[in-house]
């Protein structure tokens, strides 16, 4: 599974940059993961998408 940057955001954790389209490492955390596929961040909106392959 992968997952797909729709914002551009800098990662709280790892400070990392994050642009449009960039992929998102799967191996984070399972909370980190649900937190940016959510609403319930910084950005108030989903900034990753998972992909199914």
């Amino acid at each position: 599974m992968t997952y797909k940057v729709l914002v551009k955001f800098k990662d709280k954790k790892t400070k990392k940059i994050y642009e449009i389209g960039d992929k998102y490492p799967a191996n984070s955390a399972k909370a980190r993961l649900e937190e940016l596929l959510s609403t319930d961040n910084n950005l108030k909106q989903p900034v990753i998408e998972k992909i199914e392959k």
